[in-house]
């Protein structure tokens, strides 16, 4: 049909009958839109879902891209719960023991217990940095100091264990005054 096709398939039961929108079978349409698969032609299906009015079955492909975003979608409702515990467990400023998980260019990404956090590059160290791989390597157990989280991310310091090693108000003074000092 334009919209789609119906196959039998043979579970080993019985013989059975299902629909395969066109939608659901990217695999077998060519560029223009048009099967590329007659009738009488074995192809592979999935069955995508089992409904009142029939089974709908669909191409491996899009079962299995399908499937990825139901997991991505899961992993992601899965990893905002974590974020919403460990804020509701911990106080900001609690110092962990972490573990690097990888260094990245602009980020750490650690593991404290059961949790995933970031440490971002501004807070690896109170002077600048120019590779974290300098500072940190993977594998290596650091502390730690819970700063922040938002929907997806805890986020973690480094800098925050040490005092600031220089006064803001240096910064303020004019040359004059820098030089005088």
């Amino acid at each position: 049909q334009d919209n789609g096709c119906y196959c039998s398939f043979l579970p080993l039961w019985q013989n059975q009958y299902g629909f395969m929108p066109k939608h659901l079978m990217p695999s077998y349409l060519d560029n223009q839109g048009d099967f590329t698969i007659s009738k009488g032609d074995n192809i592979t299906v999935v069955i995508n879902n089992i409904t009142d009015r029939g089974i709908i079955l669909s191409d491996i492909q899009t079962y299995d891209k399908e499937q990825k975003r139901i997991q991505k979608k899961e992993e992601k409702a899965r990893m905002q719960a974590l974020v919403t515990d460990f804020a509701q467990r911990y106080e900001r400023g609690t110092v962990f023991e972490a573990e690097v998980v990888k260094v990245q260019h602009s980020k750490v990404m650690v593991k404290v217990a059961n949790y995933s956090g970031v440490i971002r590059k501004e807070d690896t160290n109170w002077n600048e940095i120019e590779q974290l791989s300098d500072l940190l390597f993977e594998g290596e157990t650091i502390s730690a100091v819970y700063l922040d989280h938002d929907t997806d991310n805890l986020y973690f310091s480094l800098k925050h264990l040490n005092k600031k090693p220089y006064d803001d108000a240096l910064y303020d003074l004019s040359l004059v005054d820098l030089l005088k000092f």
